[in-house]
């Protein structure tokens, strides 16, 4: 059975290394040099050997372009051209029959249905040995070489004198000299020694020396006296800090320095109050008159300062002494409160 494939196929291979027939496998070239046969004496021009890889199966355009070029036709009716080709040839190969492609070799499976390719030896794919064919010459006959006499006359070796035979009597005192040396110094060591450490302890000598020094002061510096500022005091300096608008946010905090500040708006009836805490969440405040109530205080909330916080109160007193009395006590139970002035 002719194809109408391996024509277009001979051609290819003379300019490429590669001819890829789609969805079957493909024809690869290697270039092998010239060669002579160690027997028959035979002289081989440099060629091309083909080798067939059926994992070459990916379409490249090249077979399928050749056949659009010769036949004047579109590219799917090229495709389709090959499509029947390889048809053909896989249906022979399955029913044990050898595939003939013309120029380039034989393609048949083996017991192990295995593709065998076996390429033909007539044609050279090889552009750049064209017309040069293979040849058988006679062989060489090589001859022994006759000795050349020597016109240089050898003259007796001379050995090398060795320069250290010169210093080797020399060798054994320089080397035992520093030994000497030591077991001569030995016995002074000690006393080498106590002269290093007596010069070097000069340095450190705790011997006085009549350098400066400053005399002694006879009079004697007085330590300031600062005074605990007073609550009426304290009271001013805290009204004037809660006079000042503040645009930021102010945390919650229930820990805060016992300090005697003014109140702008206060429920309550006595002079000074105790505060426990100041929040900005209803929620948070109640928690917290409930916690007190655990340790046996009683709280309630007081009103609210300028900026919306909700003051927690937990006794009014008349005087400076009884407030700092309360608060003293309600530190002895870990609470921290501080005095408001109503």
């Amino acid at each position: 059975m002719e194809l109408q494939i391996d024509r277009y196929i001979k051609q290819l291979l003379f300019k490429h290394n590669c001819v890829i027939i789609p969805s079957f496998g493909g024809f690869v070239s290697n270039y092998k040099g010239a060669e002579i046969h160690p027997t028959q004496h035979i002289f081989t021009a440099p060629c091309k050997q083909l080798v067939f890889n059926k994992n070459l199966i990916i379409n490249d355009g090249l077979l399928a372009n050749m056949i659009v070029q010769q036949n004047q036709v579109t590219y799917q009716e090229a495709l389709e051209i090959i499509d029947k080709d390889v048809f053909k040839i896989k249906h022979l190969l399955s029913v044990g029959e050898k595939v003939f492609f013309e120029a380039i070799g034989y393609l048949r499976l083996d017991v192990e249905k295995n593709i065998q390719f076996s390429p033909v030896s007539n044609v050279n794919y090889a552009t750049t040995s064209f017309g040069l064919q293979s040849f058988q010459s006679s062989a060489v006959q090589r001859g022994g070489f006759a000795p050349h006499a020597n016109p240089f006359k050898d003259r007796p070796s001379v050995k090398a004198k060795p320069i250290l035979k010169k210093y080797r009597k020399f060798a054994l005192p320089i080397l035992f000299l520093p030994l000497a040396i030591g077991l001569f110094l030995f016995p002074f060591s000690s006393t080498i020694k106590d002269k290093i450490q007596v010069q070097t302890s000069g340095y450190f000598s705790s011997t006085p020396s009549n350098l400066y020094k400053p005399a002694a002061h006879s009079f004697s510096l007085e330590m300031a006296k600062i005074e605990p500022m007073r609550v009426a005091e304290a009271a001013t300096i805290a009204a004037a800090a809660e006079n000042i608008e503040d645009d930021f946010a102010v945390a919650e905090t229930t820990k805060v320095a016992a300090v005697v500040v003014q109140a702008a708006n206060s429920n309550t009836n006595g002079t000074y109050t105790l505060i426990a805490g100041c929040f900005a969440v209803l929620e948070n405040a109640e928690k917290q008159i409930e916690q007190l109530k655990l340790k046996n205080i009683t709280a309630s909330i007081i009103g609210q300062t300028k900026t919306g916080l909700y003051r927690v109160g937990c006794g009014s007193y008349n005087s400076t002494n009884d407030a700092n009395d309360a608060m003293r006590n309600l530190k002895t139970q870990q609470t921290e409160v501080w005095v408001l002035k109503n």
